[in-house]
């Protein structure tokens, strides 16, 4: 299934203000280098402001977690001022579930390291998709943002139309919508199939566009012209769809989709003890077997029977959730979950087909554990409003985050029993996070905590928090030599390791001061002009174009006390600005990166194209080389280095490039690139024992020679992409850098102890169409890399010497028995099930073993 939908809808079926991932958990420790990540993020940050009518101020350019903190009161409002009919059901899943993962980038300051990483790639999609939705829904009706910020009514004259029908039949489908995409992956506009099955979406100003269907009654499989399944126009990935190329006042017809009826999966829901039948607030989902969201249904509140429809042929696993969270979650077959998302590959899965029966699964969903408590202020025990808990589970895996009442109490709901963790933060940056029980953490092994033991239904309460009001870092930013105060300034303040934990923008008068998070300790402290008029510093006195903090000299800080006198002084810089578009196209580029190098090719900067024009921030007087390349959720462009040089992803010498020379403080421009389009190998990386996704692996393609092209990332999710490569033969590598021991292996399937990459299986590219399912199942040497759950219920009787393991589970019963003189050890590395039918005849012999040993 080519489907790579959001799993972010995850965290509005298991609680709302879930933190997703591991990379929305703890403080990534990496040395941080300004301003990568922000590149990505500020344009589609600034766009979600203007979508939201908030101006933000010059801070957007470099900081969009700061903004995006501005954005979330007004983008939780403008949701829930959404009225959301039964037939929007999806979309309003998505929608909450991007909210609650920019909610998670925004409160943790560990996400950002200044390097473009899986979760920038992640926020920027998150951000994508929740702009396009505003758009789509917004009651101002619809309105197309120009790169200078300024607002139009419509964009174009041209438009594009079709019909849509039952696939191999004339039967025509009334009321689909279908929803145009520019080549950014960002929502434009939209029509409606009438009567007679057709549509029209106009307002379309020259370009390329992806067109979506989305069917209102659920039981088709929707798709992504042409014939690409896409089971959400939200988030499946619409650029991996064909262009349709639009010229101003003309239609472009014959954009037509021919429907699927899928498959389902119906059942009934019911708490447990009671009996019970549940509807409110319940949804049940299926999920791919890559654990992204396939559709959703909410049972019925007379029979509390529901049904998932739309459904491609594949194995699916299926999970119940409660919104109020007073039950426990849960997986088929009966695996409980607080929300983790990867306790889905802990289910077993539910075949379905397209035009078969039916699939059932019933839940019988038990009542929920909790975790609650009081947030004060250290020393004068004044209640704090609002504050934020986050819940891991006892290996520290992120669990979900609330906000506490306004009378300073909090409860985490929706528990299993088990053992967890738990830090407790203000609402706002001005007091110390700290760690249960009592432990500063700023960025802490959550783990080294006080363990909090939770027994359903039972509430834990007691778990107190007295916040202690951080220190603050104050200033002065000037020009050097003049001594004219700067505004708007970005004042970062490093962890010793590198990472931001706290920041300021200068006044008027060029003054700052950071909010007051921090703990007793040392830090390092930065000045970014966001102009790009200035060369950014560290403290003290040190020009800091693409360096990292911990060049600087630290400064001291005491918890609850101001460190006065950190002051800055900076020198005007020069700026190299062009343009990138699109080659055959001529469409402007919105995303990606033009990476800026010294006169030796070490990066120190770049920006972002938006509405095809970039500009770098403050640059010394010297000598430069630049490279673009596109965007990751974008169309798939291939990289060059100026002026006109093809560079796979930057990995030539940058050297070998167009100088570009820099006098401070004059702007060198014409910088331009026009990007070829290109392939890209994607695929997926699981672990080979329990199939769970395997995060920040790496894939690296070589080309037929065996040379290094790029290396693909894994998200949290499993999946990589490498964009923008040409035509040619290649082979892929996947390795472990994460030192959790996964021996390497080469497409397909084949093992690699330093082998030569020429032998795995070549990846021919021919085109500028996606090759998909470079996929990898990686073990660890000595791991049991068999079956995870096996289930012997359909099983006939044996009378011989059997074996049977699981890395998990073993499920006997049904017809499955052990017939005389039968032998039959069974060993599982969690639990052996025994249900109705299972039998021994006398004479007969089972031995049950229950290995630890077996599990990934």
């Amino acid at each position: 299934m080519q489907r790579r939908a959001m799993i972010a809808v995850i965290a509005l079926l298991f609680g709302s203000s879930m933190i997703l991932g591991t990379a929305f958990a703890q403080g990534n420790t990496t040395s941080a280098a300004i301003p990568s990540d922000a590149q990505r993020l500020g344009p589609k940050v600034e766009r979600l402001a203007r979508e939201l009518g908030v101006t933000l101020d010059a801070r957007s350019a470099i900081d969009p977690r700061a903004s995006l903190r501005r954005l979330l009161r007004p983008l939780d409002e403008a949701v829930n001022r959404i009225d959301f009919g039964p037939e929007d059901s999806m979309m309003e899943l998505v929608l909450r579930g991007f909210v609650a993962e920019l909610h998670g980038f925004a409160a943790n300051p560990g996400t950002w390291n200044g390097r473009v990483t899986a979760a920038t790639e992640r926020v920027g999609k998150a951000l994508n998709g929740v702009t396009s939705i505003l758009i789509e829904r917004s009651p101002r009706g619809r309105v197309h943002a120009r790169s200078d910020g300024s607002a139009v009514a419509t964009v174009g004259t041209g438009s594009i139309s079709g019909t849509v029908t039952t696939h191999g039949t004339p039967a025509v489908i009334p009321d689909v919508v279908v929803r145009v995409f520019d080549s950014s992956g960002v929502y434009v506009s939209q029509g409606t199939t009438d009567a007679a099955g057709t549509y029209t979406v106009g307002g379309l100003g020259p370009g390329r566009y992806f067109a979506v269907t989305e069917n209102s009654i659920e039981v088709y499989i929707d798709e992504v012209y042409l014939d690409r399944v896409c089971l959400n126009s939200w988030s499946c990935g619409v650029t991996l769809g064909t262009p349709i190329a639009v010229t101003d006042g003309v239609d472009t017809p014959g954009i037509d989709f021919g429907l699927v009826l899928g498959g389902t999966i119906t059942g009934k829901v019911w708490e447990d003890v009671t009996f019970v039948g549940l509807s409110t607030g319940i949804t049940v989902a299926a999920y791919d077997v890559h654990g992204y969201v396939a559709s959703t249904a909410t049972p019925s509140a007379s029979s509390s029977t529901y049904n998932v429809f739309g459904l491609p042929t594949g194995d699916y696993y299926v999970g119940a959730s409660d919104a109020t969270r007073a039950h426990v979650a849960e997986f088929h077959d009966d695996i409980p979950t607080a929300g983790v998302w990867k306790d889905i590959f802990k289910g077993t899965t539910v075949p379905v087909t397209v035009g078969g029966s039916p699939a059932f699964v019933n839940f019988i969903l038990p009542l929920a554990g909790s975790i609650e408590g009081d947030v004060t202020e250290h020393g004068t025990g004044t209640p704090i409003t609002n504050p934020i808990a986050v819940v891991y589970e006892a290996d520290g895996t992120p669990v979900g985050a609330v906000s506490g009442t306004g009378a300073g109490a909090y409860t985490v709901a929706g528990l299993p029993s088990g053992s967890y963790f738990l830090t407790c933060s203000g609402p706002t940056p001005t007091y110390v996070r700290e760690l249960w029980d009592d432990s500063p953490c700023v960025f802490c092994d959550v783990t080294t905590g006080t363990p909090i033991v939770v027994t359903q239904p039972s509430s834990t309460a007691g778990v107190d928090f007295a916040l202690v009001q951080g220190g603050r870092i104050l200033g002065t930013v000037t020009a050097e030599g003049s001594g004219t105060p700067l505004e708007g300034v970005v004042v970062y303040v490093f962890h010793a390791s590198g990472p931001v934990v706290d920041q300021a923008i200068s006044a008027a008068d060029g003054s700052y001061a950071t909010y007051g998070s921090l703990s007793t300790g040392s830090y390092y402290v930065g000045a970014f002009d966001v102009t790009g008029e200035f060369i950014s510093e560290v403290y003290l006195d040190t020009p800091c174009v693409g360096c990292v903090p911990t060049i600087g000299t630290l400064v001291g800080v005491t918890a609850g006390e101001d460190t006065t006198g950190i002051d800055f002084s900076l020198v005007p810089g020069g700026r190299i600005a062009g343009t990138v578009t699109i080659e055959d196209w001529g469409d402007p580029l919105n995303g990606g990166v033009v990476h800026v190098f010294d006169s030796i090719g070490n990066e120190i900067g770049g920006g972002s194209p938006w509405g095809g024009a970039y500009q770098t921030l403050g640059l010394p007087t010297g000598t430069y080389y630049a490279a673009a390349v596109g965007p990751t959720a974008g169309v798939g462009l291939q990289s060059e280095l100026f002026d006109d040089m093809a560079c796979p992803f930057a990995s030539c010498s940058p050297i070998t490039g167009t100088e570009i020379g820099v006098t401070a403080p004059g702007t060198t421009t014409n910088v331009d690139f026009n990007l070829p389009l290109g392939a890209r190998i994607a695929g997926f990386v699981q672990d080979a024992a329990g199939g769970v996704p395997l995060f920040n692996m790496t894939v690296d393609v070589f080309d037929s020679a065996g040379t290094f092209v790029v290396t693909g990332t894994t998200d949290p999710y499993g999946d990589f992409a490498t964009e923008g490569l040409a035509n040619g033969t290649y082979y892929a590598l996947a390795e472990d850098n994460t030192g959790a021991g996964h021996a390497s292996q080469l497409y397909d399937n084949i093992p690699c102890d330093g082998c030569d990459v020429t032998t795995g299986t070549p990846i021919v590219i021919s085109s500028t169409d996606p090759y998909e399912g470079v996929d990898f199942s990686l073990s660890v040497p000595g791991e049991c890399s068999g079956e995870t759950h096996l289930d012997l219920a359909s099983t006939s009787p044996v009378s011989g010497t059997e074996t049977y393991e699981a890395c998990e589970t073993i499920t006997a019963g049904g017809t499955f028995g052990v017939q005389s003189p039968g032998d039959v050890d069974f060993r599982a590395g969690v639990q052996i099930i025994l249900t109705d039918g299972f039998f021994v005849e006398s004479g007969a012999a089972v031995t049950f073993e229950i290995d630890p040993a077996l599990l990934p």
